[in-house]
């Protein structure tokens, strides 16, 4: 293979590199932390929506009961990255209502009781 050929693609695979996500947890195995994965089964399975994925946030959207309600939704966002002074999960009610949780067990304990307010 020619020099000029050799740089060629060595440039190739170093933009390539540049466009992998760098995510620590991405980085080590190239999978989701299995909390992550096992919560949005459940959402998804009771009927959350996902409603935006961003710097490393899940966000899920708790639909209204009827169609065409005017307002807002409760809403959940997930901290993928790190939990900060808020939370790894925040939960927005539709009556306004802020909850925060450091782990998924204490958010799945309360889940009934977030998804009972609807619009």
């Amino acid at each position: 293979m020619s020099s000029k050929r050799a740089v060629k693609n060595a440039r190739r695979k170093a933009r390539a590199a540049k466009r992998i996500s760098r995510s620590p947890y991405r980085m080590d195995t190239g999978h989701e932390p299995p909390e992550i994965s096992e919560l949005e089964a459940l959402l998804l399975s009771r009927g959350w929506t996902i409603f935006d994925r961003a710097a490393g946030r899940a966000m899920y959207d708790w639909p209204p009961s009827v169609d065409k309600a005017a307002g807002e939704v409760t809403s959940l966002i997930v901290d993928e990255l790190h939990a900060g002074d808020a939370g790894r999960y925040r939960v927005r009610c539709v009556d306004g209502e802020r909850r925060t949780f450091d782990d998924a067990a204490s958010l799945i304990a309360d889940l009934d009781q977030i998804e009972a307010a609807r619009a």
